[in-house]
């Protein structure tokens, strides 16, 4: 016996069935069909458009038709929780569109745009970019709709690969409308702490790495190598002039002008330990003390998502040097030291004339 599909279109009832005939959505080519996310989040692209392919060939009644199913929904249920931008939108609803033309399958976003905003076709392909090709899909087209009251809207037609869920085309629709209206290239890091600490972890998703913002997969391992490289890492931000963010449980892609972009924020394995450890590696390893270091961690998807803020310091304290330094084939040494320094979204040691200029100027300084 064959398993049937998990949606079916059947052309007696005019609609779309599960396996048991239960009617999933009702279809009529002239306007688009309502569905439930509940009932279809688990669906993937490839079967949606299967199914949505026989009934565009059984409208013969209608020239070049279509099959659309749009989904209403809130965006807590996939996950994403609106920040403080929406507290006076009129529409807490998000909704998904999903449209089976005769050679393609598509869904698309609309994106409320910032009111005094200048996005163009240009930004906001670059923002988007990166997320959309992070989940395998591709933009085709753009098209934008003014609104005198608000900033208008972007509406992105999008083309899945086949085994994109339901659920994952709406968590996008909904993270990229937030991602959009919170202008993640803006966000400092005190803001994307805050965030963090408040469990809003979707803000920082389009932000790229940058000289106060670095994102890594996972916690840093529990060994003594690993303790130079926090430090390093801390202390490079101390060094710079705004001081900056480090976050544990991110995934950067690559957009087309090589920045790493922060795509997913599921966290990583939860380590009890972490912050313990890696305040016992800045007291003892950077001089002078780092002051207002700020660790916190927030629960997600994969365990959990920890960051470390690092305020700007007083320009009297500078450089903040780490103990301990790489020698050759990787080995650390403990009688070597480095002025670690940002340098666009990487950690590079200072240069020896920079350093050996800092130490001319503090010597010639008044007692």
């Amino acid at each position: 016996m064959t398993d049937k599909p998990r949606i079916r279109w059947d052309r007696a009832s005019r609609a779309f069935l599960d396996p048991d005939d239960h009617i999933l959505a009702a279809y009529d080519p002239r306007a688009a069909t309502q569905g439930k996310l509940d009932e279809l989040q688990d669906i993937t692209a490839g079967e949606l458009s299967e199914a949505m392919g026989h009934a565009v060939t059984s409208a013969d009644d209608v020239a070049d038709p279509t099959a659309t199913i749009s989904i209403d929904y809130l965006p807590s249920a996939v996950g994403v929780f609106r920040s403080a931008w929406a507290a006076n939108y009129p529409y807490p609803e998000d909704m998904l569109s999903m449209t089976r033309r005769a050679d393609s399958f598509e869904f698309s976003i609309d994106v409320v745009l910032p009111r005094r905003s200048e996005f163009t076709d240009q930004t906001i392909r670059a923002l988007t970019e990166p997320l959309l090709a992070a989940r395998g899909t591709t933009c085709v087209e753009t098209k934008f709709y003014n609104d005198s009251s608000d900033g208008g809207l972007c509406e992105l037609t999008v083309l899945p690969p086949p085994d994109l869920t339901v659920g994952e085309m709406a968590f996008m629709v909904s993270h990229m409308r937030d991602i959009v209206m919170n202008e993640p290239f803006s966000a400092t890091p005190e803001k994307a702490f805050a965030a963090i600490e408040s469990g809003e972890i979707q803000f920082l998703l389009g932000t790229a790495e940058s000289e106060a913002l670095d994102a890594k997969d996972g916690h840093y391992p529990k060994n003594d190598r690993a303790r130079i490289v926090i430090a390093g890492d801390i202390a490079a931000f101390a060094n710079s002039t705004k001081g900056g963010i480090i976050v544990l449980g991110a995934r950067t892609v690559k957009d087309s002008h090589g920045r790493d972009i922060l795509a997913e924020v599921n966290g990583c394995a939860i380590d009890v330990g972490a912050k313990d450890r890696y305040r016992s590696a800045i007291e003892a390893l950077v001089y002078p003390e780092i002051a207002g270091i700020k660790m916190c961690r927030t629960p997600a998807a994969l365990g959990e998502v920890f960051a470390i803020l690092i305020p700007e310091q007083h320009p009297d304290r500078l450089p903040f040097v780490v103990r301990g330094a790489t020698q050759t084939e990787g080995r650390m040494s403990s009688a070597l030291f480095q002025v670690p320094v940002r340098q666009g979204d990487s950690n590079v040691p200072a240069r020896i004339e920079d350093i050996h200029r800092r130490l001319r100027n503090l010597d010639e300084e008044p007692v």
